[in-house]
């Protein structure tokens, strides 16, 4: 991630609304080239596409589900389902409301609710490897409060980040475009 503590010194330094705006601009613009390389790291894997033939053999009463088999998918992989044109259309008149695949550590089950379809669908989808080891204090995809600051000021980190409010503070400190109060 980028390293934006210079930047942060500079903003509490600086005295005129220049000074802080290129501090800013500089911050942002930092963090914005590191996002391909992030990216690259929070997947740490692969994407990659395929077709599934959905049969009409449905178990269970709504939600129905069907077990699906994708070789070489991993225990974490997420599954996207695309459906195209074809498959939308025979989703739409079966009366299906809703479709989703879940992987349960790399058995794949879909799911639908609404209604079953009783033809083969060939159901294009995307497979997300992530492959990513994330703490498990970070897996539910809750905020981490804890990293949330209220100010920006030399006690920051690369960590921390702004609340809203926060960042209001900083931009409505800017007075008359030329100083800064804290």
């Amino acid at each position: 991630m980028a390293d934006i503590s210079g930047y942060i010194r500079e903003i509490e330094v600086a005295s005129r609304g220049e000074q802080v705006r290129d501090s800013i601009v500089g911050a942002l613009t930092g963090m914005n080239d590191d996002l391909p390389a992030l990216a690259h790291d929070a997947l740490a894997g692969r994407i990659w596409r395929g077709v599934m033939s959905l049969t009409s053999s449905w178990r269970g009463s709504d939600p129905y589900y069907q077990s699906v088999n994708i070789e070489d998918i991993s225990a974490d992989a997420l599954i996207d389902l695309t459906p195209d044109v074809t498959a939308y259309t025979a989703l739409s008149n079966a009366g299906v409301k809703a479709i989703w695949a879940e992987n349960n550590n790399g058995s794949v089950t879909v799911r639908c609710i609404g209604a079953k379809p009783s033809s083969v669908i060939q159901m294009p989808f995307l497979v997300f490897e992530t492959g990513a080891v994330v703490p498990e204090s970070e897996s539910s995809g809750a905020e981490m409060t804890s990293n949330k600051v209220t100010a920006i000021n030399s006690q920051s980190t690369d960590k921390n980040y702004p609340s809203a409010k926060a960042v209001y503070r900083l931009f409505s400190s800017i007075v008359n475009g030329n100083e800064v109060s804290y």
